[in-house]
């Protein structure tokens, strides 16, 4: 029976090895809640007959472009990066390390009149493993963003929402990116 060690602070000479990405359980239940949240926005959109937010809309909740940002960093760094069901099958494929992405999106409704007051939670964490299964570096970003803003009807309260939803969003990438930068070489 083989431990978890976490003893690695860094990877260099990234640019020789392969990795393979596991996703968290967390990760699927907030792909599920942004994948929610991208139908409800398109519901209230079409309800309140604001077709020019729709492709505001879809940016912000697109989960392809979330992925493919939260990729991008470490297909520029790594020889080859896959996506692989478990770490078993990461190693088995010939991986140096397998990285377990955890992704936490959320969005907390604290008031609704007479002002709109949300929190949004933009959370990253990148667990690299090799088959010695010494963990490290942990890559991560935390991002928490308080919209505070009066009531402005449909248009208003949408936009609002969506900007302060792409702020965390975009911190967050903005924080893993530089604390990849940091750790991986």
């Amino acid at each position: 029976n083989q431990s978890l060690t976490a003893t690695r602070p860094a990877i260099s000479r990234a640019g020789d090895k392969k990795l393979t990405i596991v996703l968290s359980r967390t990760t699927g239940f907030s792909r599920d809640f942004n994948d929610a949240q991208k139908r409800q926005y398109s519901a209230w959109i079409a309800q309140f007959n604001l077709s020019h937010l729709a492709s505001d809309g879809d940016a912000v909740f697109s989960d392809d472009r979330l992925m493919a940002a939260l990729f991008a960093s470490l297909r520029k760094t790594f020889k080859e990066v896959r996506l692989v069901r478990d770490i078993p099958e990461g190693f088995e494929s010939g991986a140096d390390y397998v990285g377990v992405l955890d992704l936490d999106l959320n969005q907390v409704l604290l008031s609704s009149f007479p002002s709109q007051h949300q929190k949004h939670t933009a959370n990253v964490s990148l667990l690299f493993i090799d088959p010695e299964l010494v963990a490290g570096p942990l890559v991560s970003a935390q991002v928490e963003h308080d919209q505070s803003t009066m009531a402005k009807g449909a248009d208003g309260n949408i936009r609002s929402t969506l900007f302060a939803v792409k702020t965390a969003r975009t911190q967050m990438l903005s924080d893993f990116e530089a604390d990849f930068a940091r750790k991986v070489s």
